[in-house]
């Protein structure tokens, strides 16, 4: 009965204090601020992990007033583990520039640039090593567009 009451006191000088949560997945505004961005499609394969994951992590656009263009250079390289020896890592780099334009003036209202890098131990079957590098692929551009949509969410402070 103690822990209920103290519970009890405790919201209720919380609540009185004006704490609100910091994010709430149903605000309004948030979402109308979001959904005004409309997203131009990616002109490579391995872009669409990055396109549709943030598709999906957007609120669809119903009158959109900002287009996010986004362009992605993936890269590779190959790290020896120990000298002499046939243990090999593969990097995988992911380098993403954005511009958020106003629809009506056409002006750049935000950008930037960023990168992410991923790695993973090379075997030595061909096929095992095709599905590592597309799983590493898709991790790196999923990450990716989450950045993004953070970055854009601070921007308009969400």
């Amino acid at each position: 009965m103690f822990r209920i009451s103290l519970f009890i006191i405790i919201l209720t000088v919380l609540s009185a204090c004006g704490f609100r949560p910091a994010y709430k997945v149903g605000n309004d505004d948030n979402t109308h601020i979001l959904s005004s961005i409309e997203i131009t499609p990616i002109s490579s394969i391995d872009g669409t992990y990055f396109y549709n994951h943030l598709k999906s992590i957007l609120p669809p656009s119903t009158a959109p007033k900002y287009i996010l263009n986004t362009t992605l250079s993936f890269s590779k390289s190959y790290n020896i583990i120990q000298p002499n020896s046939d243990i090999l890592r593969e990097t995988q780099n992911i380098s993403v520039n954005y511009q958020l334009i106003d629809k009506q003036t056409l002006k750049v209202v935000s950008g930037g640039n960023f990168i992410k890098m991923n790695s993973y131990s090379v075997n030595f079957t061909l096929y095992s090593n095709t599905v590592l590098r597309q799983e590493s692929i898709a991790i790196l551009a999923e990450n990716a567009a989450e950045e993004v949509r953070n970055r854009l969410m601070m921007f308009f402070g969400v």
